[in-house]
């Protein structure tokens, strides 16, 4: 049985703005020592770091953090990019910011 996060729990976090959704609400989680939300739902481990500095790469900005935190959550197998597109069949949604046509 699949016990890595469902596909509508992670489209909630990779492929809707913040600002127009609340990620958090319904989430289990906790503040990290920056005060920062660290998901504990669905997830094996967390980084929490502070920024330091931020880089412009043209598309994106880039920011350096310091790891201020870390910690294992669960002795679960955590879910890779790879596992996430060759079992789960992910894809990026049409109407996510990140979506290119014909890109899939």
């Amino acid at each position: 049985m699949d016990q890595l996060a469902p596909l509508k729990f992670i489209g909630r976090f990779g492929f809707r703005s913040g600002r127009e959704f609340p990620k958090f609400q319904d989430i289990e989680f906790r503040k990290g020592s920056t005060g920062v939300p660290i998901v504990v739902e669905h997830a094996v481990g967390f980084i929490e770091s502070k920024v330091i500095d931020r880089l412009d790469a043209g598309t994106h900005t880039l920011f350096l953090g310091e790891v201020v935190d870390m910690g294992i959550l669960s002795d679960a197998e955590p879910m890779t990019y790879a596992y996430y597109r060759m079992v789960k069949q992910g894809k990026v949604p049409e109407a996510a910011p990140t979506y290119i046509k014909g890109g899939q």
